[in-house]
């Protein structure tokens, strides 16, 4: 699986590398405004994750696969390491990877991510919910699909954001069958539960959710409780799930506060 036929780079090599994963339905274009923010500091690599925009969901898909894909990725480029910063399923899949191979990411910036669901009845009910949603977008009009997705209640505010009829568009080339796919084999309810890790990372770790996302408002705040130094915890201001759509400024302001905390360890 070459994850680099589907990528963008921003930036110049020999920079530290930034690698920007989109979310379920997402697309590497997803990330363009937000990684240009960073593109004079770092070189800055978006691509398609299996199943959106430009990437073909290979057979045999698995996390153990997708983490040796971003290993190649990055040795591609001339990297061993890169920071991370990925949104909802990207950010899930980064912890899944980073349990595959330990030493993938220097630090990680997680944005609206599930860490993982303790009770095997729960993952179960997850994981049948997930399978349900795939039927959907094989049963429903995209724009009918998409239009009832982004009026869940984790999504609050968003259809009023500037920036989602462009992002609806983005949705509307997308593959239906290939997020279907990636739904299923990516599915939190198969995904080992990262979040005792998260609460004592090895690595610096920036978790970031929106106020308005009630569920992910209180993950953060379970996890803000106690003195973590290699863990920051931060509740945006009027934003839900996706924050760097929605206050794209002060998203990037908040990353970059914190790279450059770590800027030293990222040289």
């Amino acid at each position: 699986m070459d994850l680099g036929r589907s990528c963008i780079t921003l930036g110049q090599k020999g920079r530290p590398a930034l690698l920007f994963l989109h979310g379920f339905m997402g697309c590497k274009e997803d990330w363009l405004e937000t990684a240009s923010f960073f593109k004079e500091n770092y070189f800055c690599l978006l691509p398609d994750l299996p199943g959106h925009g430009a990437a073909p969901f290979f057979a045999n898909m698995d996390i153990p696969s997708l983490a040796r894909a971003l290993v190649s990725l990055l040795d591609a480029r001339g990297y061993e390491q890169a920071v991370v910063c990925g949104y909802s399923m990207g950010g899930r899949l980064a912890l899944s990877c980073r349990a595959q191979n330990p030493s993938l990411f220097r630090a990680m910036i997680l944005e609206s991510a599930l860490p993982g669901i303790p009770g095997k009845k729960e993952r179960n009910q997850r994981l049948e919910q997930d399978r349900r949603t795939a039927r959907r977008l094989g049963e429903e009009e995209t724009a009918d699909f998409l239009d009832s997705w982004y009026a869940l209640p984790l999504f609050k505010g968003i259809k009023e954001t500037p920036a989602y009829t462009a992002m609806i568009r983005r949705r509307l080339a997308g593959a239906p069958g290939g997020w279907a796919r990636a739904l299923q084999v990516f599915s939190s309810g198969l995904q080992e539960d990262h979040g005792e890790w998260l609460s004592r990372p090895d690595i610096p770790v920036l978790y970031l959710v929106g106020e308005w996302d009630e569920k992910y408002r209180m993950l953060a705040e379970g996890l803000r409780n106690g003195t973590r130094s290699a863990l920051e915890v931060d509740i945006m201001a009027s934003c839900s799930h996706n924050t760097h759509l929605m206050c794209r400024e002060q998203f990037c302001h908040r990353v970059d506060r914190f790279l450059r905390k770590y800027k030293k360890m990222l040289n």
